[in-house]
């Protein structure tokens, strides 16, 4: 157990003496802090404060001489005290001179005598302390040593304001410096007699809030690519969240690549390097087709922004005059494959567990929602629906008077908004024949028992407190999952092979009688033109922007050609139920939570 880390009746607790002369400062004897009954979770929380108190113990042995100017400033309210801070470049040495300048502190209490107490907590805190610092530098994850960062200029009467990014770079740099102490205490400890390190390249530590300084004009905010971030937040605010998190993405990459580098020092390399180093990333490169399309817009585009702003002077995006390149076998071997199910697939999907409603092999929302399981597969085979679109259908979107289905975005009265690809994506379509003889709308009755309005699949409600709600994940991945890796399918085979699929079979159809143009693409949602080994057939001109489109009974004459040989598709709903329930009330009590207290 840490050595400062206390087991009573009610968990752990973190007790820390103050050395006696330093008493009357901190006025109190320890510092003492529940850390709660976890014992993994309070010795994470022990390290810290080891920490931060053993800073604060070193740095107001520094500043005794001081006292006087800090009971004045202790004496201003609480909330008011602590000067605003602003990143700065100077700022990372500044606090790490602070820091490394306590060493002589530590130098002048061995000279006067250390109690044993004081050696041996020092002993047991380089030796808990030095391995985590070490392993945070060695792998960039400082996340846990913010607040030692924080505490340190709390401790000067300052509180910084600054971005998640900028952060991560300052607590970075300011550890390397940590380390650099830790390792001379470690020496000091076996009676090496170190002084402190060459703090010359260094600027002076972090003056105190408290301390008179001359009156300058303030040094030029230098503009770095994190600042870029916010304008390009704003910017993406209107595209759907997939996109927003996509587009934001690349940028962080970039952000962190280039190590939040001033604006003024971005140039073109850096951006060819960039790319050519995800290319050829060793553990997820990146495709060409990928790098010259969405990341060079994306990065153009912040950049674009940037610009706009009068934050940088020159796009260097746009200044890149040549891309970095791999080979074709390269190429190939990065994209990612879509295929179409066979026969052989579809009748091993049919018979496996995913079809068992009494297989045990399912927990949580694929275990209580019957339906999902069994109805969307089927939809997306039969309808060519995106998973997305599938998962996110209502009880209304379901008419039982015209048999049809309505795929739209927007609100709903459950869950987040809805979204789709695309305005071709949004169509009224038919309920193919094939699913009402599976029982389909007996389905549709059986969930309008418990409500009028609300998911047709309450499984693909995303959780109420998630960061990213989207309807349909916990299905998708699972799905997913099970065909790659249950099935042995591997790559390529997912949720949007059902689509492909269908295009196969509606080529089939054609074969036998030709389909009106357009009446595909209004079944399958797509906007691109079909074509056939020959050429394109016959292209629909502007005539498509007029009126409503094909009635629902033109659609329905021509799906009903559409055919799945040699598959074997499952028994008809209900009796594949074998009377159990199509949804749990487990479910059923979150769908109603996410109708009384939405996200």
């Amino acid at each position: 157990m840490p050595t400062y880390m206390r087991k009573d009746d009610h968990g752990y607790r973190f007790l820390r003496p103050i050395p006696q002369d330093l008493r009357p400062l901190f006025k109190k004897a320890n510092f003492v802090k529940r850390l709660g009954r976890d014992y993994k979770k309070a010795k994470e929380l022990c390290a810290v404060l080891t920490v931060q108190k053993d800073q604060e113990i070193a740095a107001a042995r520094s500043n005794q001489a001081q006292a006087t100017s800090i009971d004045s400033f202790l004496q201003l309210p609480r909330k008011t005290r602590s000067k605003k801070l602003s990143m700065s470049p100077e700022l990372p040495g500044q606090i790490a001179s602070l820091f490394l300048s306590t060493l002589k502190a530590d130098a002048q209490a061995r000279k006067e005598g250390m109690t044993d107490e004081e050696f041996e907590s020092l002993d047991a805190n380089i030796q808990e302390m030095l391995p985590l610092i070490n392993r945070a530098v060695a792998s960039g994850n400082v996340g846990r040593f913010h607040e030692f960062v924080n505490q340190l200029m709390v401790f000067r009467g300052y509180q910084l304001e600054a971005t998640d990014v900028q952060w991560q770079a300052l607590t970075y740099e300011v550890l390397t410096h940590v380390q650099t102490g830790y390792k001379t205490l470690a020496a000091r400890q076996q009676g090496e007699a170190l002084g402190p390190p060459d703090l010359s390249k260094l600027p002076q530590p972090l003056a105190a809030a408290w301390e008179p300084y001359p009156e300058c004009p303030p040094a030029p905010q230098v503009k770095r690519l994190a600042d870029i971030t916010p304008h390009y937040k704003r910017h993406l605010s209107t595209s759907d969240p997939k996109s927003q998190s996509t587009y934001l993405s690349i940028w962080q990459r970039f952000v962190d690549f280039a190590e939040n580098k001033p604006l003024h020092l971005v140039s073109s390399a850096d951006v060819f390097n960039f790319l050519e180093k995800r290319l050829h990333d060793t553990e997820a490169p990146w495709s060409y087709k990928y790098v010259a399309g969405r990341v060079k817009r994306a990065l153009h585009t912040a950049f674009g922004l940037g610009k706009t702003q009068q934050l940088i002077r020159n796009n260097p995006v746009a200044e890149l005059e040549v891309m970095p390149k791999i080979s074709a076998k390269q190429e190939a071997l990065r994209q990612k494959p879509r295929f179409p199910y066979q026969s052989n697939h579809l009748n091993a999907l049919f018979s496996s567990e995913w079809y068992d409603p009494n297989s045990s092999a399912w927990r949580g929302k694929m275990r209580d929602d019957l339906g999902a399981r069994y109805w969307i597969p089927l939809i997306c085979m039969w309808h060519g629906l995106r998973v997305s679109e599938a998962a996110q259908l209502q009880v209304e979107d379901v008419s039982l008077d015209q048999m049809c289905i309505v795929v739209r975005d927007g609100e709903t009265d459950f869950g987040p908004d809805r979204s789709v690809k695309n305005a071709a994506s949004m169509r009224i379509v038919p309920i193919h024949p094939v699913l009402l003889e599976q029982g389909f709308i007996d389905f549709i009755r059986s969930i309008l028992n418990h409500y009028s309005k609300g998911p047709l699949f309450p499984a693909a409600l995303p959780e109420r407190d998630g960061k990213s709600p989207k309807w349909g994940r916990a299905y998708e991945q699972p799905f997913v999952r099970f065909m790659r890796d249950k099935l042995g399918f591997g790559n390529g085979y997912g949720n949007h092979s059902f689509r492909h699929s269908l295009e196969d079979r509606i080529r089939a159809a054609n074969v036998a009688a030709q389909w009106p143009e357009g009446l595909a693409r209004a079944y399958t949602g797509r906007t691109s033109e079909r074509t056939q080994d020959k050429g394109v057939v016959r292209a629909e001109g502007s005539e498509k922007h007029y009126g409503e489109g094909y009635e629902l009974e033109a659609i329905r004459l021509y799906i009903q050609q559409i055919t799945y040989p040699d598959v074997q598709r499952p028994p008809p709903f209900k009796d594949w139920l074998k009377g159990k329930e199509v949804v749990s009330k487990r479910l059923l009590t979150f769908v109603q939570q996410w109708k009384k207290h939405p996200a």
